[in-house]
Protein backbone atom coordinates (compact mmCIF):
# COMPACT_ATOMS: atom_id res chain seq x y z
CA UNK A 1 0.00 0.00 0.00
CA UNK A 2 2.70 2.36 0.40
CA UNK A 3 4.26 1.98 -2.82
CA UNK A 4 1.15 2.82 -4.30
CA UNK A 5 0.14 5.82 -2.31
CA UNK A 6 4.11 6.89 -3.27
CA UNK A 7 3.18 6.48 -6.91
CA UNK A 8 0.14 8.22 -7.20
CA UNK A 9 1.70 11.74 -5.16
CA UNK A 10 4.52 11.14 -7.54
CA UNK A 11 2.38 11.56 -10.70
CA UNK A 12 -0.06 13.92 -8.74
CA UNK A 13 2.96 16.11 -8.56
CA UNK A 14 4.18 15.68 -11.98
CA UNK A 15 0.59 17.03 -12.54
CA UNK A 16 0.85 19.85 -10.28
CA UNK A 17 4.38 20.61 -12.08
CA UNK A 18 3.03 20.15 -15.71
CA UNK A 19 -0.27 22.64 -14.94
CA UNK A 20 2.05 25.20 -13.36
CA UNK A 21 4.04 25.23 -16.45
CA UNK A 22 1.27 25.81 -18.16
CA UNK A 23 -0.03 28.73 -16.69
CA UNK A 24 3.49 30.60 -16.22
CA UNK A 25 3.30 30.85 -20.26
CA UNK A 26 -0.26 31.65 -20.31
CA UNK A 27 -1.08 33.87 -17.47
CA UNK A 28 -3.77 35.41 -19.29
CA UNK A 29 -5.52 31.89 -19.52
CA UNK A 30 -4.73 31.81 -15.69
CA UNK A 31 -6.75 35.29 -15.32
CA UNK A 32 -9.59 34.62 -17.43
CA UNK A 33 -10.20 31.72 -15.62
CA UNK A 34 -9.85 33.37 -12.80
CA UNK A 35 -12.61 36.05 -13.78
CA UNK A 36 -14.84 33.19 -15.20
CA UNK A 37 -15.33 32.12 -10.89
CA UNK A 38 -15.72 35.41 -9.74
CA UNK A 39 -18.26 35.94 -11.70
CA UNK A 40 -20.18 32.16 -11.19
CA UNK A 41 -19.63 33.52 -7.22
CA UNK A 42 -20.87 36.69 -7.51
CA UNK A 43 -24.02 35.39 -9.88
CA UNK A 44 -24.78 32.76 -6.95
CA UNK A 45 -24.49 36.40 -4.38
CA UNK A 46 -26.98 37.81 -5.83
CA UNK A 47 -29.37 35.28 -5.94
CA UNK A 48 -29.00 34.45 -2.32
CA UNK A 49 -29.73 38.17 -1.72
CA UNK A 50 -32.54 38.42 -3.66
CA UNK A 51 -33.95 35.56 -1.67
CA UNK A 52 -32.98 37.06 1.56
CA UNK A 53 -34.76 40.51 0.49
CA UNK A 54 -37.71 38.85 -1.06
CA UNK A 55 -37.66 36.63 2.37
CA UNK A 56 -37.71 39.87 4.82
CA UNK A 57 -39.94 41.55 2.70
CA UNK A 58 -42.43 38.96 3.33
CA UNK A 59 -42.03 38.60 6.80
CA UNK A 60 -42.42 42.25 7.11
CA UNK A 61 -46.04 42.11 5.56
CA UNK A 62 -46.80 39.23 7.33
CA UNK A 63 -45.79 41.11 10.37
CA UNK A 64 -47.30 43.86 9.47
CA UNK A 65 -50.75 41.65 8.93
CA UNK A 66 -50.33 39.81 12.41
CA UNK A 67 -49.70 42.66 14.34
CA UNK A 68 -52.49 44.31 12.71
CA UNK A 69 -55.10 41.35 13.61
CA UNK A 70 -53.89 41.02 17.34
CA UNK A 71 -54.40 44.42 17.88
CA UNK A 72 -58.15 44.21 16.15
CA UNK A 73 -58.58 41.07 18.54
CA UNK A 74 -57.28 42.68 21.24
CA UNK A 75 -59.42 45.72 21.12
CA UNK A 76 -62.37 42.82 20.51
CA UNK A 77 -61.55 41.24 23.54
CA UNK A 78 -62.12 44.62 25.62
CA UNK A 79 -65.45 44.67 24.31
CA UNK A 80 -66.13 40.96 24.96
CA UNK A 81 -64.87 41.85 28.78
CA UNK A 82 -67.40 44.74 29.23
CA UNK A 83 -69.94 43.03 27.76
CA UNK A 84 -69.35 40.33 30.06
CA UNK A 85 -69.35 37.20 27.17
CA UNK A 86 -67.22 34.82 28.49
CA UNK A 87 -67.46 32.19 25.68
CA UNK A 88 -66.45 34.64 23.48
CA UNK A 89 -63.97 36.11 25.77
CA UNK A 90 -62.02 32.95 26.43
CA UNK A 91 -61.90 32.41 22.69
CA UNK A 92 -60.27 35.72 21.89
CA UNK A 93 -57.90 35.00 24.95
CA UNK A 94 -56.87 32.10 22.80
CA UNK A 95 -56.64 33.46 19.63
CA UNK A 96 -54.54 36.85 21.23
CA UNK A 97 -52.17 34.64 22.85
CA UNK A 98 -52.07 32.46 19.74
CA UNK A 99 -51.25 35.47 17.92
CA UNK A 100 -48.97 37.06 20.16
CA UNK A 101 -46.82 34.26 19.51
CA UNK A 102 -47.03 34.45 16.01
CA UNK A 103 -45.68 37.96 16.25
CA UNK A 104 -43.19 37.22 18.92
CA UNK A 105 -42.22 34.72 16.04
CA UNK A 106 -41.78 36.84 13.19
CA UNK A 107 -40.17 39.89 14.89
CA UNK A 108 -37.17 37.28 16.12
CA UNK A 109 -37.13 35.76 12.43
CA UNK A 110 -37.05 39.60 11.06
CA UNK A 111 -34.73 40.94 13.70
CA UNK A 112 -32.50 37.54 12.61
CA UNK A 113 -32.56 39.04 8.85
CA UNK A 114 -31.66 42.58 9.27
CA UNK A 115 -28.72 42.10 11.95
CA UNK A 116 -25.29 43.22 10.40
CA UNK A 117 -24.33 39.61 8.20
CA UNK A 118 -20.42 38.16 9.67
CA UNK A 119 -17.40 39.27 8.04
CA UNK A 120 -16.43 36.94 4.51
CA UNK A 121 -14.21 34.39 5.56
CA UNK A 122 -12.35 35.12 1.73
CA UNK A 123 -12.31 37.99 0.41
CA UNK A 124 -11.34 39.07 -3.37
CA UNK A 125 -8.25 40.50 -4.43
CA UNK A 126 -6.18 40.41 -7.20
CA UNK A 127 -3.29 37.99 -5.61
CA UNK A 128 -6.36 35.85 -4.82
CA UNK A 129 -7.09 35.06 -8.30
CA UNK A 130 -3.76 34.70 -9.18
CA UNK A 131 -2.44 30.34 -9.67
CA UNK A 132 -0.62 28.78 -6.62
CA UNK A 133 2.86 30.07 -8.69
CA UNK A 134 2.19 33.02 -8.94
CA UNK A 135 3.78 34.21 -5.56
CA UNK A 136 7.03 33.17 -7.01
CA UNK A 137 9.14 35.92 -8.29
CA UNK A 138 9.87 34.51 -11.78
CA UNK A 139 6.31 33.44 -12.52
CA UNK A 140 4.83 35.31 -15.79
CA UNK A 141 2.18 36.95 -13.94
CA UNK A 142 4.56 38.76 -11.68
CA UNK A 143 5.08 42.25 -12.23
CA UNK A 144 8.65 42.44 -11.66
CA UNK A 145 9.01 39.72 -13.97
CA UNK A 146 7.35 41.55 -16.73
CA UNK A 147 9.20 44.79 -16.09
CA UNK A 148 12.39 42.83 -16.59
CA UNK A 149 10.63 41.10 -19.76
CA UNK A 150 12.28 42.58 -23.35
CA UNK A 151 10.03 44.27 -25.68
CA UNK A 152 10.31 41.65 -28.22
CA UNK A 153 9.02 38.62 -25.60
CA UNK A 154 5.77 40.46 -25.65
CA UNK A 155 4.74 40.98 -29.02
CA UNK A 156 5.19 36.54 -29.16
CA UNK A 157 2.06 36.46 -27.73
Amino acid sequence: MPLVGRVWNLLRGLAARWVGRREQRHPDAVYVAAIGERVTQYAKLREAAAGIIYLRSKLAKEHERESAELACVRRQLEIAVERDDDAVALHLIGRRDTLGAEVTRLTAELTELTRRPRAPSRTWSPSSARSPGCARSGCACSPAWRARRPASASRRR
